[in-house]
C-alpha cells in the first residue's frame, strides 16, 4: 500500500512549541520534531472576528487562544470546551497566532472556526495540542532592515514506506518575504541561539517554486521528519504581514 497524502504532515520544531509558543527574538529556535504541534497556514479573513471552538465528543479541555486585537495589542484568553457544544471567545482578534489545548485527547478532535462567517482555520487531531503561527511577534525596524529564521518539519507519518525521490519547494509566498533551506541531515535536532541567528547546518536559501532534494539521497524514511528552515525579511518599516506561505513536499512511494 502506498503512503497517501495524510501521511506526509507538516509539524513545529520541539524548541519553539514546548511549554508554548515562540513570543520574541530572543528564545531559542528549531530541536527536533514536535509531533503535537503544527503551524498554522489559514489567517483568520476578514480581520475581526471572534473564534468558535469545538470538540467532536466528552471534551472539556483549556484551550489557550492568542493573537492580536483590531487595536494591535497582543491579547490571549482560555476557553474551556464544552464537548461537542460550540465555544466562543470573548475576543475579537486581527489575526490568530495560538490555539493549544492544556493537553492531548487519544481520541477527540477540536475544532477552530471564526465566528463569522463559519471558516475553518485548523483542526487539532488526537494525540496532539495545537496550531502555532511562524514568527509571533515579529516587527519590522523603522530604520533598518531585519532577518529571522524558524523551523518547521516535512514528516513521512507511515509507519514503513520510504517516500523516495522526494523534494521539498516554498510553493506559495504572497507576502514575498520568505526563503526556504533543509538541514543537510533527516530528523535533526539542530537549534539557534534566537530568531536572529542563521541555522549553520543548511543548503541555500531559495525561494518559491525553487524544489531541493530532501537530505539522505532524497528519501524520507518512514516515521522521520525533514529540517526545513524558514528565513523571514523584512524591509526597514514593512508593512502588516497577514499572508499564509505554502510548502510542498513530493516524492515517489511503492
Amino acid at each position: 500500500m502506498s503512503i497517501t497524502a495524510a501521511e506526509l504532515l507538516v509539524y513545529y520544531g520541539l524548541a519553539g512549541g514546548a511549554g508554548g509558543a515562540i513570543l520574541d527574538d530572543v528564545s531559542t529556535v528549531g530541536g527536533a520534531i514536535d509531533l503535537t504541534r503544527r503551524p498554522v497556514y489559514t489567517q483568520i479573513n476578514p480581520a475581526g472576528t471572534k473564534i468558535d471552538l469545538v470538540s467532536d465528543g466528552a471534551d472539556v479541555r483549556t484551550v489557550l487562544i492568542r493573537g492580536r486585537l483590531l487595536s494591535g495589542a497582543d491579547a490571549n484568553e482560555n476557553v474551556i470546551l464544552t464537548n461537542n457544544v460550540i465555544v466562543t471567545s470573548v475576543n475579537t482578534y486581527e489575526r490568530v497566532q495560538v490555539i493549544e489545548a492544556t493537553t492531548t485527547s487519544a481520541s477527540r478532535t477540536i475544532t477552530a472556526t471564526q465566528h463569522t462567517g463559519s471558516a475553518l482555520i485548523a483542526t487539532i487531531p488526537p494525540n496532539e495540542v495545537g496550531i502555532l503561527m511562524n514568527f509571533i511577534n515579529s516587527f519590522s525596524d523603522p530604520a533598518v532592515p531585519e532577518v529571522r529564521y524558524d523551523k518547521i518539519f516535512w514528516w513521512n507519518g507511515d509507519p514503513a514506506i520510504t517516500l523516495t525521490g522526494s523534494q521539498i519547494e516554498l510553493f506559495a509566498d504572497p507576502s514575498g518575504v520568505l526563503l526556504i533551506a533543509l538541514e543537510d541531515t533527516i530528523g535533526d535536532s539542530h537549534t539557534v541561539a534566537n530568531r536572529f541567528a542563521a541555522p549553520a547546518h543548511v543548503g541555500a536559501f531559495v525561494g518559491v517554486g525553487v524544489q531541493i532534494n530532501v537530505s539522505n539521497s532524497g528519501n524520507l524514511t518512514a516515521q522521520t521528519g525533514q529540517g526545513t528552515w524558514l528565513e523571514q525579511s523584512l524591509a526597514a518599516g514593512n508593512i502588516p504581514v497577514r499572508a499564509s506561505y505554502t510548502t510542498q513536499l513530493q516524492g515517489n512511494s511503492i
